[in-house]
């Protein structure tokens, strides 16, 4: 995205919340200035700001070759806790997100993003998968919850001064790795 003198421009790849399961989250009691449920999503990787959108091609393209192998993936979670701050600032208090198959399509593209020269911010060397709930004055206890489960079908790439107000490009996860279990559907109703 380039849009010269229009403000503060960002960019990231993550996976969106469905809206069964935002209404999910906003039940939880949490304190603190709650993220607008609209805007409630697992961050893979933040891109950068003030990019141009050759460089948001290059990510596509890229994240779009992933997607066409990738499954639908599981994600639960099921604790509610805080990352820790610099003296001052609000703390966030987030949904620790469990899902192997997440870690590993995260370090799939990762290593394409390396190997292509796609910039991403590597500023938290070890990524902890997660929601943003709110942001509070007070850190916060560890906290059990009931497990929230669900099945993400989709990465997303947004855009903008303010999430994707310029740009949303959703990249389906695919199902053609099982074209077989459809050519045996196949053959046993032709069995009939």
């Amino acid at each position: 995205i380039y849009l010269p003198n229009r403000g503060y421009q960002m960019a990231f790849i993550g996976i969106s919340l469905t809206h069964d399961v935002c209404r999910l989250f906003s039940e939880l009691q949490i304190p603190g200035n709650r993220t607008d449920t609209a805007s409630l999503h697992i961050t893979l990787f933040y891109l950068g700001k003030n990019l141009d959108i050759e460089h948001l091609s290059k990510a596509m393209a890229a994240a779009f070759e992933i997607t066409q192998q990738t499954k639908p993936i599981k994600i639960e979670s099921n604790e509610i806790n805080y990352f820790p701050v610099n003296s001052g600032s609000p703390f966030p208090i987030i949904s620790m997100i469990e899902s192997p198959k997440l870690l590993k399509l995260r370090k799939t593209l990762k290593n394409l993003f390396d190997e292509r020269g796609i910039f991403y911010d590597n500023t938290f060397k070890i990524y902890r998968p997660h929601i943003t709930l709110s942001f509070n004055s007070e850190a916060i206890n560890r906290t059990k919850i009931d497990t929230i489960s669900w099945v993400s079908n989709e990465l997303v790439l947004w855009g903008g001064n303010n999430g994707d107000n310029k740009v949303s490009i959703t990249l389906p996860f695919s199902l053609k790795k099982n074209e077989a279990i459809l050519e045996k559907c196949k053959l046993k109703s032709a069995k009939r």
